[in-house]
């Protein structure tokens, strides 16, 4: 009975929001202006297409969208089958996540067509020529770090908190443990055992599609993206946007820069999420070593290890 009932539920979760979708899109698109706004989402932007944050976000995007990156498929892998196919699996997911994306974004920028109409209308009324944009931790303590970390967020100066975690928290973390996952398994753990494990579960080694993308494709991209924004940020000064009476522009906003210790902020959030995979690495490899040049303790590592496998109380060198 609980699996029947579970059952169906994920039969009410997954397709809600589709239906939830299509009545938005059929709303907004009986709204004046939203034809401009899906031109819009699908008219490329050469300018934008050549800016290598816009391919950072898009990963960023797509990390959050499949949940990569974050260890959640692999906590959740581990409840299938062992001769689950998940080269299938992977196929299916893409299509309908690729397909969502979209279709959720022309349900959104139907609405964005609509205000960005209904807002140059009432600006043209008034003769307004520009437009403006507008870990085995305790709980407690956990809630509390959590709690003060949040206040940040509802200050004055919360928005800019929130543009710093945004642009800085979220992409390059992400985009440099998802390189360092796969470059692991593909060189480090070696990509003809992980095809032997594949094949072990699914009864064939993946296609030259997989090879290419995991050997090549797929780290080159993040490699060049990684890089073209690096050398574009460290160009730039970080700003960020303020309204301001005094403005000469006004009412446009203006962009005023960061303090300089905000860059001390920027290191934390994009570099010790990123350091934590290497840094440990290189602690294992150390360690390693050490083992290696002292006999008796990797003779009582072996101990260890065949006691657990075989299901052993004590340990016996």
């Amino acid at each position: 009975m609980v699996y029947i009932f579970h059952l169906q539920a994920v039969y009410v979760t997954s397709t809600l929001p589709y239906v939830v979708l299509t009545i938005f899109l059929i709303r907004g698109l009986t709204l004046k202006g939203s034809v401009n706004g899906i031109v819009y989402l699908f008219t490329p932007d050469v300018n934008e297409l050549a800016n290598p944050v816009t391919w950072l976000d898009a990963g960023a995007q797509v990390f959050y969208s499949f949940s990569l990156a974050f260890g959640g498929l692999i906590s959740f892998s581990s409840y299938n089958s062992i001769h689950n196919n998940c080269e299938k699996d992977a196929l299916i997911i893409s299509v309908i996540n690729g397909f969502t994306s979209i279709y959720a974004a022309t349900v959104i920028y139907t609405i964005i067509g609509f205000r960005a109409t209904e807002q140059y209308d009432g600006c043209f009324e008034q003769n307004i020529l520009t437009l403006t944009n507008a870990f085995d931790l305790p709980e407690g303590l956990i809630c509390v770090v959590s709690f003060l970390i949040a206040i940040i967020f509802v200050l004055r100066s919360g928005n800019y908190w929130l543009a710093l975690f945004d642009n800085f928290a979220g992409s390059i973390p992400l985009l440099i443990i998802a390189f360092c996952e796969m470059f692991s398994v593909v060189y480090i753990y070696g990509i003809d055992r992980f095809n032997n494990d594949i094949k072990f579960m699914i009864g064939h080694k993946p296609n030259i599609f997989w090879q290419a993308t995991w050997r090549f494709i797929s780290p080159l991209i993040m490699l060049v993206i990684f890089l073209f924004y690096f050398v574009v940020k460290v160009r730039e000064n970080l700003e960020y946007i303020t309204w301001d009476p005094d403005y000469e522009l006004f009412p446009k906003s203006k962009a005023v820069p960061y303090p300089n210790w905000v860059y001390v902020i920027v290191v934390i959030l994009a570099g010790l999420p990123s350091l934590v995979i290497p840094g440990f690495a290189i602690y294992k490899g150390i360690k390693n070593v050490v083992m290696k040049n002292d006999p008796g303790r990797q003779d009582l590592v072996n101990a260890i290890s065949e006691n657990s496998i075989n299901g052993g109380l004590s340990n016996k060198v």
